[in-house]
């Protein structure tokens, strides 16, 4: 395309919002390539830090037009003073490809299952695989609450028995056991045990 025809309406398409989304993730790698000069990378990264602090502050705003959606997330507020780290923001934002309004959905479901999980008075807390209490040594767990369907909720902690040195065989036969434990609990009059 040569002369006026270069500048004519609709010679060049307008970017779509997968070009952006691209165009982003080349900044972000433009950043950490020590081959480009040292004003294209601060370009890459004026663009990442300005698409950044915009997809934040709508984040937040939706959360906030939907306190009733987001009570589980807003009491975590008021009892940390601290939300989210922007970084923990971003991490929601870019799995939902920058969608503000789908990641805040993640996000006020991310809070309500950790209260489902945890309960009421430690789903605010920041928790590790090192915090759980454990109901059975330090590797079994029971949570309070129940999944949608009414079942109980364990968490097995296998890589901690693996540093004890155990072996497959006597994880599996643990789990089983662990298994058993629990439905029994539930059926006394049943045992659920491998043969």
């Amino acid at each position: 395309m040569f002369g006026e025809q270069a500048f004519s309406d609709g010679a060049f398409t307008s970017p779509t919002y997968n070009d952006y989304l691209q165009y982003y993730a080349k900044c972000e790698k433009a950043v950490l390539d020590c081959e480009l000069d040292d004003t294209m990378r601060s370009i890459a990264q004026d663009y990442i830090t300005c698409v950044n602090t915009t997809k934040l502050i709508a984040l937040d705003q939706i959360i906030e037009n939907h306190k009733e959606d987001s009570a589980a997330y807003l009491k975590v507020v008021q009892r940390r003073g601290v939300i989210m780290s922007d970084e923990m923001k971003l991490l929601f934002l870019k799995r939902e490809d920058f969608s503000e309004v789908k990641a805040a959905a993640q996000i006020m479901t991310y809070w309500e299952f950790k209260k489902l999980l945890f309960g009421e008075e430690e789903y605010h807390k920041d928790v590790t695989l090192d915090v759980i209490d454990t109901d059975r040594n330090r590797f079994v767990r029971l949570l309070p609450e129940t999944d949608d369907s009414r079942r109980t909720i364990m968490v097995i902690c296998v890589n901690e028995l693996e540093k004890d040195g155990w072996t497959d065989n006597s994880i599996v036969r643990h789990l089983n056991a662990s298994l058993d434990t629990s439905m029994s609990a539930v059926c006394p009059c049943e045992s659920f045990s491998a043969p």
